[in-house]
C-alpha cells in the first residue's frame, strides 16, 4: 500500500542550498543553515502570499542550474525514503526555474537549465537516481504559474510529453487575486484527455469561504495514472 504523499517545489534541503549559494558567489540574506531554517518556517496563522515571500528568495539558487537541482531532486526523494515514504508527488514549476523564463534573473547565473523541458529532465534525473538507491515511487506535477497563462501550453505539452516517465499531473501555483489571467484553456484541453479537473463551482466555494491556502494548492489540479 502506497502512502501518498503531496510536496512543494520548494522543498530544499537547508545543508545542500546553502552550498550551492555559496559556490555561486550569492548573499541571499542567510547567515547559517539555522537561519535558513528560522526564515523559510511557516509563521503560524500566515498567508500563503507571506510564504512564498521567502521561497522566490532562496529558489534562486537552483535557477538555470541544472546539476543542483538534480542534486536537489536526488536527495529530496533519498529524505523522503529515510523518513518511511513510499510514494510521493512533488510540484515542480518549470518556468520558475528555466533560465529562459524565469522572472528571477540575477547577473551571472548559470544557464545549463535554459528551457522548462530542461528543468523537467533534471527532476526527473534526480528522482530515478533516487528511486534506484530507495525502491521509493518518487513522482511529479507540473505547475503552471498564476500570472503567467503564456506559459500554460508548454506545461500541459510536458505533462503529455513525460507521463510515461514520472509527470502525473498538473496544477496552479501561485496566490489567486481579483483580475487574475484564467490558466483555464490548458485545463480544458486536459478535459479531452479524460483526467480529473476541479469543478469551477467548488473552486468559487473555496474562494468565497476566503480559503486561500485550500485554492492555490487544491483547485484546477489533476492526476494522470496514480500508480505510473
Amino acid at each position: 500500500m502506497y502512502l501518498p504523499t503531496i510536496l512543494h517545489s520548494a522543498l530544499v534541503l537547508p545543508k545542500g542550498f546553502t552550498s550551492s549559494e555559496q559556490k555561486k558567489g550569492l548573499d541571499l540574506g542567510y547567515r547559517s543553515v539555522a537561519d535558513i531554517r528560522e526564515k523559510t518556517k511557516p509563521k503560524e496563522g500566515t498567508t500563503l502570499a507571506n510564504y512564498l515571500k521567502e521561497v522566490l528568495v532562496f529558489v534562486k539558487a537552483l535557477i538555470g542550474d541544472r546539476e543542483a537541482l538534480e542534486r536537489v531532486a536526488y536527495e529530496a526523494g533519498v529524505d523522503q525514503a529515510s523518513e518511511g515514504v513510499l510514494y510521493s508527488e512533488m510540484l515542480l514549476s518549470p518556468h520558475t526555474l528555466a533560465a529562459s523564463s524565469t522572472a528571477l534573473r540575477w547577473t551571472g547565473m548559470p544557464e545549463t537549465m535554459a528551457s522548462a523541458r530542461d528543468v523537467v529532465d533534471a527532476a526527473l534525473q534526480g528522482l530515478r537516481r533516487a528511486e534506484q538507491e530507495t525502491g521509493a515511487k518518487l513522482r511529479i506535477v507540473l505547475c503552471c504559474l498564476r500570472g503567467m497563462p503564456e506559459g500554460s501550453p508548454e506545461v500541459l505539452e510536458l505533462c503529455r510529453e513525460y507521463s510515461s516517465q514520472g509527470v502525473v499531473g498538473i496544477d496552479v501555483c501561485g496566490v489567486i487575486r481579483p483580475g487574475d489571467v484564467s490558466t483555464a484553456p490548458a485545463f480544458s484541453d486536459a478535459g479531452e484527455y479524460g483526467e480529473e479537473v476541479t469543478h469551477p463551482l467548488i473552486v468559487e466555494t473555496f474562494q468565497v469561504c476566503s480559503l486561500m491556502r485550500a485554492t492555490s494548492s487544491l483547485t484546477t489540479r489533476l492526476l494522470f495514472n496514480y500508480e505510473r
